[in-house]
């Protein structure tokens, strides 16, 4: 769904208050501003899909945050950048953000990895959860 809707054989771009769900994966989704997705062959089958201005993907119990997203559809692979505004992207997953200068999220391996500078951030009840089981040891 969104506000708008540009279209023309092999292409659409959706703008403002874009939200994408499957209903064969109803827990996952794309939120973002604008999202152009693109088809080769003037056909029904979906190859890329570009996502801009405050991306936010949700798939089961990771979300991911950034700036911009480009998803090849054939490969599985999602890659997410920031920006200066928006910043670094984020994935947080299990109570842990990582944070990184970009990230490739595999949805076929249900994996990501961070590229360049990169850290870790640990909720506090986390943090205290993790201390309290090592003193327990």
């Amino acid at each position: 769904s969104a506000d708008a809707l540009r279209s023309k054989p092999g292409s659409a771009i959706f703008v403002n208050n874009v939200r994408v769900t499957s209903p064969q994966e109803p827990g996952n989704e794309i939120v973002c501003g604008v999202l152009a997705a693109f088809s080769e062959d003037r056909g029904n089958k979906l190859d890329e899909l570009r996502a801009e201005d405050d991306v936010r993907i949700r798939q089961g119990q990771l979300v991911a945050t950034g700036h911009r997203a480009l998803y090849l559809v054939a490969k599985g692979l999602i890659e997410l950048t920031g920006d200066a505004r928006t910043g670094a992207p984020r994935i947080v997953r299990q109570g842990q953000t990582y944070v990184a200068d970009n990230f490739t999220l595999d949805r076929t391996q249900n994996t990501f990895r961070g590229k360049g500078h990169w850290r870790i951030e640990v909720e506090p009840d986390s943090a205290r959860k993790a201390a309290g089981l090592l003193q327990n040891k």
